[in-house]
């Protein structure tokens, strides 16, 4: 013996009610709000990445002219005292 479960099938109502209808509304634009917000974070993190990268560059280019600089003075150094040495054993 077999039984069926019975269901009862509401009908759909052709009139729909101002408030389900605006319900999903204001749930598409929540959704479409923290969509775009989300996109405007990742945009800012992605802009804030690409900062740092190009500061640690330019922190690096300083670095180097630093070091290019100091050695410049360095070989200035060198051939003042090598003339010096040299005027002092032309005077003696």
């Amino acid at each position: 013996m077999q039984t069926q479960a019975r269901t009862s099938y509401a009908k759909p109502s052709a009139t729909v009610t101002p408030t389900a209808a605006s319900g999903w509304r204001v749930r598409l634009a929540a959704l479409s709000l923290a969509l775009s917000l989300c996109a405007c974070g990742m945009e800012t993190a992605a802009t804030a990445a690409a900062a740092a990268k190009l500061q640690a560059q330019q922190a690096q280019a300083a670095q180097q002219q630093l070091d290019a600089a100091r050695q410049q003075l360095e070989q200035a150094n060198a051939q003042l005292e090598a003339r010096k040495q040299q005027m002092d054993a032309a005077a003696q």
